[in-house]
């Protein structure tokens, strides 16, 4: 059977497993055989494949070992053939896929994106992951990416971020489970992990998964069972927090996208001094089926066929929430005004609070408790105006 496009993410790009059925490499979604055709894969609507869906090309296994960082992985002899290549050449099995990336690379010198080199693959995906067609630029973006990316060029920024990420063969088995990663979801979360980083505080990011169109069980997926990520992001994971520059870039956004003429608000550096590490510890990225779990994943290869898991040195602490709690309060102590569909401070407020519970479903603290250790932060730093959490 001749798959043109991916009937769920309409990606041109498939594997094959070693039953013959195609695997969409962007979203995962298993196409049917010929003989299949009548049945379901049982992945459908965005949701994650079952075990059973695909036969991975690199084993994961512990050997009893607990640590992560020491799971050993081999990658054995590759399984399925590509019938034909995009370039029109017949290839025998897998390996023919390394000879295909490679030619299309050197074809590839005349990239989609503006201003840099960048591999063909790379600029398709920049492509597919922020919903632009072929021949579409950086103003057809829509506007609520456009909102929490001001004044930049997206494409070429994006695949900066997700080049050479040195990942094994998508598909793994870890502890003798099949499982595999979804690539717009992996993009997703090496773009907002790379922005979160260098800016000290980038957008909330349960918002960020929506105006992406990111599907939050395949984000979690890949949490919950370790699966690794661009090696080159996680390494930005070893920097310690920047309190100088913790949340600037966030409250420009907050003030362009909600107040009229949007105004710079300085932060309180007594404020910055105050947050504690067992704060960012509490407002860590974590999986939500198991929230012990607080730590990303990376491929250190040992050599071609081995190679290990190992964890980032730090959570992604979301420096952004704090922060937030500061621009809510000010819009509440200053009674700002806003931009329409606002209309009311009282409005923007209560939007930031909701935002705000929303990002902590992917963390361990609840909403209350955050709001009870603002309130204790604002008696301390505050002009004695009540805490904005009164709202709810």
């Amino acid at each position: 059977m001749n798959r043109s496009s991916c009937e769920e993410c309409n990606s041109d790009e498939f594997e094959f497993d070693n039953e013959g059925r195609y695997i969409c490499s962007w979203c995962g979604r298993i196409e049917p055989t010929q003989t299949e055709f009548a049945s379901t894969s049982g992945f459908t609507n965005g949701e994650i494949s079952s075990e059973s869906d695909y036969t991975p090309s690199t084993v994961i296994f512990s050997k009893g070992q607990t640590d992560p960082s020491l799971i050993q992985a081999v990658v054995p002899e590759p399984v399925g053939k590509i019938k034909k290549s995009k370039l029109g050449e017949n290839f025998e099995n897998e390996d023919s896929k390394e000879r295909t990336r490679r030619l299309l690379h050197e074809e590839s010198k005349k990239t989609l994106i503006t201003g840099k080199t960048y591999s063909w693959e790379d600029a398709k995906y920049v492509k597919q992951f922020l919903g632009l067609g072929k021949n579409q630029k950086n103003e057809h973006l829509k506007n609520e990416i456009v909102e929490i990316f001001p004044d930049i060029n997206l494409q070429s920024e994006i695949a900066s971020i997700i080049q050479n990420p040195s990942l094994p063969p998508r598909g793994i088995i870890i502890d003798d489970k099949k499982y595999v990663t979804p690539k717009r979801e992996r993009i997703g979360l090496e773009v907002y992990c790379n922005y979160t980083i260098q800016q000290s505080g980038f957008w909330f990011i349960d918002d960020y998964f929506s105006r992406l169109g990111l599907n939050r069980k395949n984000v979690d997926y890949i949490l919950s069972n370790k699966l690794p990520i661009s090696k080159r992001v996680c390494v930005l994971f070893s920097r310690t927090l920047d309190y100088h520059e913790l949340g600037k870039n966030f409250l420009n956004k907050c003030s362009d996208i909600y107040l009229k003429n949007g105004k710079e608000i300085e932060i309180d550096s007594e404020f910055r001094e105050l947050i504690s590490e067992d704060f960012w510890r509490e407002v860590s990225l974590r999986s939500k089926r198991d929230n012990s779990i607080n730590r990303f994943h990376f491929w250190n290869e040992i050599n071609q066929r081995k190679g290990q898991l190992q964890p980032t040195e730090n959570g992604l602490f979301l420096q952004h929430i704090p922060i937030a709690y500061y621009f809510a309060q000010y819009c509440w102590r200053n009674k700002v005004q806003t931009k329409s569909p606002w209309n009311s401070w009282r409005i923007v407020c209560l939007e930031i609070l909701r935002l705000i519970e929303n990002d902590l479903h992917w963390c361990q603290i609840e909403f209350s408790e955050l709001n009870s250790w603002w309130d204790e932060m604002w008696l301390r730093v505050g002009d004695g105006t009540p805490s904005v959490t009164e709202l709810i």
